[in-house]
C-alpha cells in the first residue's frame, strides 16, 4: 500500500501490508473480518479506521492507551443520530497510578483499594469508566517540586521531583492527591478540575518569639526594623504636609 498524502480516504478489503506511516488518513475497511482494523497500524497522528461489514453496520476502530497497557476494540456507530450512550468505557485498561497518603483525604489498602475523599471519588470513577488500575506510592514522598534543572529518565525529560515528575517520566498515568494547582505544575499534567477551595492564609512570626514574650515592644518583632522605619517616616512627612497645607489655607481665611 503507498503511503497517502495528508486528508486522504481509502477504501479497501485488506491492506497488503500490516503498518503504514501517514497522518490524517481515514480508513474504510470492507469486510467481515473484525480483526483487520485492529491489527493494522497506521503510525502518525489524527488517523481513523472504520469497518463496514457486509451487513451494512459501521464500527469505529477505538485504541487506548496507558503506561504499560493498551486496549482495542470495534465501536458500533448509529447513523439515526441516536445516541448509544454516555461517558468512556475504557474496556478493562489498566493504569498505573501514583499517590501520596493524607489522613484526611487518601489512603490505599491492597485489598479494598481507595479510601477517604479521594479515594471514593476515584474508585466511583473506576466503575464508571471501566477500567483497574496499580497503584504505586511517590517514589520520593513528593508531589512535584520544580528541580533546578531538567534530568533525563528513561528517555524522558523530567523537570520536577514526586507525582509530577513521575508522570513527565512515563512512569504512572494518574497521579492521586491532595496535589496543589501551580503554573509549572500545569505545563506538565493534566488537572482533573477543582475538587475542594482552601483558605488563604497570612503567616507572621509569632510576637514575642525569642524569649521576648514579657518585653514591652515584643509588638514590633512581627515586623522587620527597616518595615517599621518605612513607616515612621511615611507618618511623619504625611503629618508635616498635612501641617504646612493647614498654615496656608489659614493664611488665606
Amino acid at each position: 500500500m503507498t503511503p497517502p498524502k495528508e486528508s486522504t480516504i481509502i477504501i479497501c478489503n485488506e491492506p497488503d501490508k500490516g503498518v503504514i506511516q501517514t497522518t490524517h488518513a481515514t480508513f474504510i475497511f470492507l469486510t467481515d473480518n473484525t480483526s483487520i482494523p485492529l491489527s493494522f497500524e497506521a503510525n502518525g497522528y489524527n488517523n481513523t479506521k472504520y469497518l463496514i461489514n457486509s451487513k451494512f453496520e459501521i464500527f469505529e476502530a477505538v485504541y487506548h492507551k496507558a503506561t504499560f497497557d493498551k486496549v482495542s476494540f470495534l465501536k458500533p456507530l448509529d447513523l439515526t443520530g441516536k445516541k448509544s450512550g454516555s461517558g468512556v468505557d475504557l474496556q478493562g485498561l489498566q493504569l498505573t497510578v501514583g499517590y501520596i497518603y493524607d489522613e484526611e483525604y487518601l489512603d490505599y489498602n491492597e485489598t479494598t483499594g481507595f479510601g477517604l475523599r479521594f479515594g471514593k471519588l476515584f474508585e466511583i470513577m473506576k466503575r464508571q469508566m471501566n477500567f483497574t488500575y496499580k497503584a504505586i506510592p511517590s517514589k520520593d514522598g513528593g508531589y512535584g517540586s520544580l528541580l533546578p534543572k531538567p534530568i533525563k529518565f528513561n528517555g524522558h525529560e523530567v523537570t520536577h521531583t514526586g507525582l509530577i515528575g513521575m508522570l513527565e517520566g512515563k512512569e504512572i498515568d494518574v497521579g492521586l492527591a491532595d496535589l496543589t494547582y501551580t503554573f509549572s505544575r500545569s505545563q506538565k499534567a493534566d488537572f482533573g478540575g477543582m475538587m475542594m477551595l482552601q483558605r488563604t492564609i497570612l503567616m507572621a512570626k509569632k510576637v514575642g518569639a525569642g524569649g521576648e514574650e514579657y518585653k514591652y515592644w515584643a509588638f514590633f518583632t512581627v515586623l522587620f526594623n527597616d518595615v517599621w522605619g518605612a513607616y515612621l517616616v511615611s507618618a511623619v512627612v504625611f503629618s508635616l504636609f498635612t501641617f504646612i497645607l493647614t498654615l496656608f489655607a489659614l493664611r488665606n481665611i
